[in-house]
């Protein structure tokens, strides 16, 4: 039996769990008037244009979130690891 070029790419994909989609140009997923309209596009995800402060709030938001993870540890391991020998770094 043969398969038409996108049967066999679809039977390929789902081969492989779909790991095909990381190896995707992400500009293929961009809307066509991208370039033209990037400031609203960016304004309309709420996202600065400059990389720097894109990096720069998303590393604030990974601190906060590891700091509300850090602070209930504690808590977690003392309910639900009791006696098993699991220890937070820095713990004697």
């Amino acid at each position: 039996m043969r398969l038409g070029g996108l049967a066999r790419q679809s039977c390929a994909a789902r081969r492989s769990g779909g790991r095909a989609n990381r190896y995707r140009n992400p500009d293929d997923d961009l809307p066509a008037d991208f370039e033209a309209q990037r400031i609203p596009y960016y304004q309309a995800l709420k996202l600065p244009l400059e990389a720097d402060r894109f990096i720069a709030n998303l590393q604030a938001e990974m601190r906060e979130a590891l700091r509300i993870l850090d602070a209930g540890m504690p808590r977690n391991l003392a309910s639900k690891s009791a006696g098993s020998g699991i220890r937070r770094p820095g713990s004697r």
